[in-house]
This record gives structure tokens, C-alpha cells and sequence, in this order.
């Protein structure tokens, strides 16, 4: 979600007017909605997944009228969301083939196989944006919500109390190289 915010600042800037709503899952609704650019969050609920259970909040989209659609996800459930909903509707070069070959000849590097280099996500987002008029993006700026201070210096507060030693941050789910 971090990674899209370089985007979503530039569409802002070149569309000042707009009103940019973001689709996102409930757990990053809250970090989405402190970019002071961001007009509205809308939290994806479990209530929404799958095609059966999502059926009926694609046809509540379908009925508000979009101008535009910007799909930073492009995977099967997104562009079901999103197809037809806009006149104007782009989406990010995903490569996901190019990625995993990446991370797969890495790890055989040892034969002699040269992996070429992936593109960082935050610039084939920007190019997705682009396509709808946005424009030139910077690398991405988190506003962090004021809760998400406090909840991490209660949990860095919590684990001093059990242990001296440092602290190593991993993010779950971040499967490739960016």
C-alpha cells in the first residue's frame, strides 16, 4: 500500500480537484486515510471477498459513477472490481512473471546466471497513473496516524520489559523484491 502513495500523491497534485478514494483492506484503511491527500477510504471487509460475497458491493460501485479507476493491484479480484467501472481505467505492470524468474535465478546465482534487474513497483505504479493524467511522481511520503505512533511505543515500551535485545522488524507477506 506504501508503494502506491507516490501515485496517488501525483494524481492529486495534477488532478487538485478529484477526489482520490482508496479500496483497501480494513487492517490498512486507517494508515491509508493520514495521507492529507487522500479524500476517502473505503475498507475492503470480509463480507466483500470472493465473487459470491462481493457481488453485491461491485454492483454498489457500479451505481456511484466514476470518472476514473487506477487499479494497483491487477489481480483477478481487482480487475473483476473494476472492469467497466470508469471511462478512464489503467493498471500497473505487474510482471509477476519477471519477478519470481528474478528471485529464482538468485537464488542459483551460484552457476552462473545473471538475473536482470526488476523495475522498483513505486515507478510502474507512477506509469499506471500516468495513464490517467497524473503527474510526475515523487517516491513515496507516509503520514503516519498518530494511534500507529502509540501503538509502537507501547510495543517497543512492552518489549524492553522482557528484553534487552534489539528488535528485528520483518514484513510478513512481502514476498518479492521490490
Amino acid at each position: 500500500v506504501v508503494l502506491t502513495f507516490g501515485a496517488g500523491e501525483a494524481l492529486a497534485r495534477a488532478r487538485p480537484n478529484a477526489q482520490l478514494i482508496y479500496l483497501v483492506k480494513a487492517e490498512y484503511a486507517d494508515l491509508v486515510a493520514a495521507q492529507p491527500w487522500v479524500s476517502e477510504v473505503r475498507a475492503l471487509k470480509d463480507e466483500h471477498r470472493g465473487f459470491w460475497k462481493g457481488r453485491a458491493f461491485r454492483k454498489q460501485l457500479r451505481q456511484e459513477g466514476w470518472t476514473a479507476v487506477l487499479d494497483l493491484q491487477d489481480n483477478p479480484r481487482s480487475r473483476w472490481f473494476t472492469r467497466g467501472l470508469a471511462p478512464l481505467h489503467a493498471r500497473w505492470d505487474a510482471r509477476r512473471g519477471q519477478r519470481r524468474a528474478w528471485v529464482w535465478k538468485r537464488s542459483w546465482r551460484w552457476l552462473g546466471m545473471r538475473e536482470q534487474p526488476v523495475r522498483p513497483e513505486w515507478l510502474r505504479f507512477r506509469d499506471a497513473a500516468k495513464e490517467i493524467g497524473a503527474a510526475e511522481a515523487l517516491p513515496p511520503r507516509v503520514v503516519f496516524p498518530e494511534a500507529a505512533g502509540q501503538r509502537a511505543q507501547s510495543f517497543f515500551d512492552e518489549w524492553a520489559n522482557v528484553s534487552p535485545a534489539p528488535v528485528m522488524a520483518l514484513a510478513p507477506a512481502a514476498a518479492w523484491p521490490t
